[in-house]
């Protein structure tokens, strides 16, 4: 199924749709990672930065779908917070599925339609 499969999951690492997730807002302060978070303070997560973060991934910059296979928890349900590329919790994209069927979409097209060839040498 797409939503398991470790290479989607692998390039939405890599290149996720957007880099930053819609603005969180929090209603009282908060101490969190060593920070105080002030009272209605607005945050953005920034999603590029957390699936490229050398302390949270081996090799973050390579394409390497194994660490998904290695790492069954890491979903888009936003189970595995260094893995969020549509969010996760109440402000979860409501059309994640719709993407993961897309993606695929577009894979197929380019099979079919594109004359694909090694460059000479």
């Amino acid at each position: 199924m797409v939503l398991t499969d470790p290479h989607y999951k692998e390039a939405l690492c890599l290149h996720p749709l957007a880099p930053l997730i819609d603005p969180h807002y929090n209603v009282e302060a908060v101490h969190l990672g060593g920070y105080n978070i002030p009272t209605k303070f607005i945050m953005f997560v920034n999603i590029w930065g957390l699936a490229h973060d050398p302390k949270l991934w081996d090799e973050p910059f390579e394409f390497r779908p194994e660490r998904f296979e290695e790492c069954p928890d890491s979903n888009v349900s936003g189970n595995d917070f260094r893995f969020v590329p549509f969010s996760s919790g109440r402000r979860k994209c409501p059309s994640a599925n719709l993407a993961y069927l897309k993606i695929q979409h577009v894979i197929v097209v380019l099979v079919q339609e594109v004359e694909w060839s090694l460059p000479q040498g």
